[in-house]
């Protein structure tokens, strides 16, 4: 009987432990989280009068709970001092909506030509 606990033991080791390491290299890989579509941020983010296109957007996690989010933002041709408004609009609703509280954002007047979502 104890060989054969023993064997159970050391396949569900063995099996949590695939678990565990699939994850790792997904974060270590800075994979886009599972539980998060992009398509879904971006009508969110879109739906702000001042943004006019999202895109070269990214979205990763370094723990598996803290999620990081850049991407490029056309709006109108406007102040550097004016974007700090729409800024923590921004922030508001990716935290509020999707649990993402690290933001990177470029602004452009003019959309750079990469409109394709990585």
């Amino acid at each position: 009987m104890d060989p054969l606990f023993t064997l159970f033991i050391a396949i569900y080791i063995g099996w949590e432990s695939l678990k565990i390491l699939r994850d790792s290299i997904h974060i270590i890989m800075q994979g886009s989280p599972d539980e998060l579509e992009i398509n879904d941020i971006k009508q969110s983010l879109q739906q702000l009068d001042q943004i006019r296109d999202v895109h070269h957007t990214h979205i990763w996690s370094l723990s598996g709970r803290d999620y990081f989010f850049e991407a490029h933002l056309v709006v109108p041709d406007i102040k550097i001092s004016q974007t700090q408004d729409l800024t923590g609009q921004i922030k508001s609703i990716l935290a509020q909506e999707f649990n993402i509280y690290h933001v990177t954002l470029q602004y452009e007047a003019v959309d750079c030509g990469e409109n394709n979502l990585h």
